[in-house]
């Protein structure tokens, strides 16, 4: 199985996809550990597709982050659309929580120079890579949240169950959830 989870910075992507991994036992690729290079600086653009390329065309994986690669070949898009402000909120708050420390997937990048970085990357994902995400959503297998009181009441059905992540979203549709198939 291979498993996107997507979504801004601060809608809980990293905490949701180890949950994931705990769960099914599939490899976890976290793209800030390969999207940012120490102090914040972007990796090169050609290294960041080739990477995502060999991510992506693993047999089984969790990815986590945002990924046209993952998108294209994810068997399950878990997105975590949540309102601008609250990713906002929590994206700030790690960062002031964090502000004398690193975050453990991003162990060269102090969270005390995040601040310009994560704000440009939450507008940039606001105006331009939520609408590409939507977009490519039509044609594929997919939950999307709106809140994270959707989000938690998915996990209680999948994660409390043990079952397949995609038997987990069976039977949730409408504003809880949303799943389609191609």
């Amino acid at each position: 199985m291979r498993i996107h989870v997507t979504g801004n910075c601060g809608s809980g992507k990293t905490t949701l996809a180890k949950q994931l991994q705990e769960l099914t036992g599939l490899p976890l690729f976290q793209m800030d550990s390969l999207v940012w290079q120490p102090n914040w600086q972007p990796t090169p653009a050609d290294i960041r597709d080739k990477t995502e390329k060999e991510w992506a065309g693993e047999a089984q994986w969790i990815i986590e982050g945002v990924s046209r690669h993952a998108r294209k070949n994810a068997d399950l898009i878990v997105f975590l659309d949540f309102p601008w402000p609250l990713c906002l909120y929590r994206a700030l708050k790690r960062t002031w929580e964090l502000r004398h420390s690193n975050r453990a997937e991003l162990t060269s990048c102090s969270e005390r120079n995040a601040f310009w970085p994560l704000l440009k990357t939450l507008w940039l994902y606001q105006k331009t890579t939520r609408k590409r995400i939507l977009s490519e959503l039509q044609d594929k297998s997919h939950v999307r949240f709106r809140m994270p009181s959707q989000l938690a009441r998915w996990q209680n059905t999948v994660l409390s169950s043990g079952k397949p992540v995609v038997l987990g979203c069976e039977g949730q549709a409408g504003n809880s959830s949303q799943r389609r198939k191609s």
